[in-house]
């Protein structure tokens, strides 16, 4: 057995884990793991997540709505656009005063998963109204915040830079993981 672990950034609500979510899940403790972080991406993935978080007492939640999540219907797969488009029509704002209420749950214990990512078709200017606003949210309720980056860099370096000596405490979630990142971090805190 190896362990302890805390898995800082999972997606056991996703469609992916369908056919195994709760035996897969049910097994981590006999693996090592003490502990989940399940992110919600968008509210309509936010019950799902609330639910494995209540299911599971060392299971808690992130909750916020990911850049991915602002792509145009014709821009999805099968799957369809998020709530963000075909629930409230691009209005992220809407959207997130929608998800307030979670917060409020003890078992949601950050803000996210939120930031940038140019990688997808989504208005540049959308995603950084849209993570600013989620910095601000982790600011008012004290709570860390999940942040992802892709391809965006240096306007995820600029954002968090803006609010550094307020906001502490983060983590965040990188595709590339690679050496200028790690710089950006260490720049950021020092």
């Amino acid at each position: 057995m190896t362990g302890p672990i805390f898995d800082t950034h999972a997606h056991y609500s996703a469609r992916a884990f369908d056919a195994d979510r709760y035996p897969l899940l049910d097994s981590l403790p006999g693996k090592g793991v003490v502990g989940v972080c399940e992110q919600a991406t968008h509210s309509g993935d936010a019950p799902k997540v609330l639910e494995l978080a209540h299911r599971y007492p060392w299971v808690v939640a992130a909750v916020g709505i990911h850049p991915e999540s602002l792509l145009p219907a014709a821009d999805c797969g099968e799957e369809g656009p998020a709530p963000t488009v075909s629930v409230y029509g691009g209005d992220w704002a809407a959207e997130m005063r929608a998800l307030m209420p979670y917060y409020a749950d003890p078992k949601v214990v950050a803000v996210g998963e939120c930031g940038l990512d140019y990688h997808w078709p989504v208005p540049k200017d959308a995603q950084l109204a849209m993570f600013e606003a989620h910095i601000r949210l982790a600011l008012e309720l004290d709570k860390p915040i999940i942040v992802h980056d892709r391809n965006a860099h240096a306007d995820v370096y600029a954002l968090l830079k803006k609010y550094q000596p307020r906001l502490y405490r983060n983590q965040i979630r990188n595709q590339q993981k690679n050496i200028w990142h790690r710089l950006m971090l260490i720049l950021l805190y020092f």
